[in-house]
């Protein structure tokens, strides 16, 4: 027993790993790469079961494959529900799904034009899914210091639980456990994680920067679908837990709600 533990750690050591220098190629997409970050979660299932068939149709992903896209809502004690909604980077118009290999991939329909941010998502037909940020934003007034909204890697992380779980229950193995994993990078400036995109000498005060040069991860575990909300309050207890100086790191309850967009 102990064995096939390890193999099943070692297994997925690699296919993070693999994962992780595939996500180096996204910067491509930018600018300015060399003076960029990037965030990358990738859910991978424990099992080699899976296998997915016909997941893409007619120039897109088949329906029953698609990202939820649910509502996030996250309250700490003593606050007001308050809502998540930082995903306008993968959301709206202008995007287009095309097959790779074992797999679909959606991306901006920019073709060769590079911008200063570029996002993506993936399925595989063996039931990974990743959605991934890169961006050398800095923006008016901002200096040489990159910006990453506080919001986002914790309502990107739902997303992507939420997608994970749905595509274990179009298979045999709806019980299958997921693991998830997020990597966040910085290339040449230093990102500051602010609730918004004016307060960053709040941010510098309180710690919550990534130097140049970072490379962190964090992983959790999804099993069955009523997990999801806890999974994200872990989540959100390990993401501002990267900062030791801040006061952020309260225990919050998270209530998701599956409605299509």
């Amino acid at each position: 027993m102990k064995q096939n533990t390890t193999q099943k750690i070692n297994d997925l050591d690699k296919k993070f790993s693999v994962r992780s220098e595939r996500f180096q190629e996204e910067f491509r997409y930018l600018t300015d790469p060399e003076n960029a970050f990037g965030i990358r979660f990738t859910a991978i299932p424990e099992t080699n079961e899976i296998h997915l068939d016909s997941i893409f149709c007619c120039g897109t992903i088949v329906e029953k494959f698609k990202e939820p896209h649910p509502w996030v809502f996250i309250q700490k004690a003593g606050s007001s529900k308050r809502i998540l909604d930082d995903m306008q980077y993968f959301s709206g118009g202008g995007f287009m799904w095309h097959t790779i290999p074992h797999g679909v991939r959606q991306v901006p329909a920019v073709g060769d034009t590079k911008y200063p941010v570029h996002t993506y998502r993936e399925l595989h037909s063996d039931g990974l899914v990743e959605m991934g940020f890169v961006s050398d934003f800095c923006g008016h007034n901002y200096g040489d210091d990159l910006r990453l909204l506080s919001d986002l890697p914790i309502v990107v992380f739902a997303n992507l639980a939420v997608w994970a779980d749905r595509i274990r229950s179009q298979t045999s193995i709806s019980t299958a456990e997921y693991i998830i994993e997020m990597e966040i990078c910085t290339k040449g400036r230093r990102v500051i994680l602010t609730h918004d995109y004016t307060n960053a000498i709040f941010a510098i005060r309180n710690g919550t920067i990534f130097p140049p040069g970072t490379k962190e991860s964090l992983r959790c575990s999804l099993d069955d679908s009523e997990e999801i909300p806890e999974c994200v309050a872990s989540f959100y207890l390990d993401f501002w837990g990267l900062f030791p100086n801040h006061g952020y790191a309260e225990k919050a309850v998270f209530t998701i709600e599956e409605l299509n967009r």
